[in-house]
């Protein structure tokens, strides 16, 4: 235990006299270990009192990984507790996976429930969006690749379904409008090659307008 704990025999008796497991003959003792004590309390009669008292210890949460997987963020513990997470420090859940998480940089919280404790750490979830809406209504407007820009190197490459470069981006933030020259493109599927720090994704996403 990081702390100590008073354990008190709270004895009604008359003149008790008390005996612990420890070998300690106060009415109070101060641990510091979890574990199961005992207390004999007597008064020089024929009554005894044996009080059992089980101590455990509230571990605080320790982060193993954090990892992404599709679209989801999902927070591995080095161990259990009753815990609870958060993408943001302010709402929590007890899950431990973030389903459909936007990409971007995080700072993943892991706190347990009886305030003993936190842990924080940092994640870089990379999401290729699969369509996106240029509709001008504030909700995917654009094909972004949140967080690309953390990488230490990327490469974007937008292409039609002829083969046409329409958009490239090397070592920068990414986001694509949907057009051409200023010209909208019609509603159709769309491929990407990106390169990101020697790894290469190969797709295609939707443009519906």
């Amino acid at each position: 235990m990081s702390s100590s704990l008073i354990l008190s025999a709270n004895s009604s008796l008359v003149n008790p006299n008390f005996l612990w497991s420890t070998g300690e003959i106060t009415e109070e003792i101060i641990i510091t270990n979890p574990g199961t004590y005992t207390v004999e309390i007597t008064n020089n009669t024929c009554i005894i009192i044996i009080k059992t008292i089980y101590v455990s210890l509230i571990e605080s949460p320790q982060i193993e990984s954090v990892f992404s997987e599709g679209s989801d963020i999902i927070i591995e513990m080095q161990n259990t507790g009753d815990f609870e997470y958060s993408l943001d420090g302010f709402q929590y859940q007890t899950s431990n996976v973030f389903s459909n998480a936007e990409g971007g940089f995080y700072t993943v919280y892991v706190r347990e429930l009886n305030g003993c404790g936190i842990d924080t750490t940092n994640h870089l979830h990379f999401k290729i969006p699969k369509f996106f809406t240029p509709n001008s209504d504030g909700i995917h407007d654009t094909f972004s690749l949140n967080g690309i820009e953390y990488y230490s190197s990327s490469e974007v490459y937008i292409y039609d379904r002829y083969g046409k470069l329409l958009k490239s981006t090397k070592n920068q933030p990414f986001n694509w409008d949907g057009t051409f020259n200023n010209q909208d493109l019609p509603t159709s599927d769309y491929w990407y090659v990106i390169k990101i720090d020697n790894q290469v994704f190969r797709g295609h996403f939707s443009l519906k307008r």
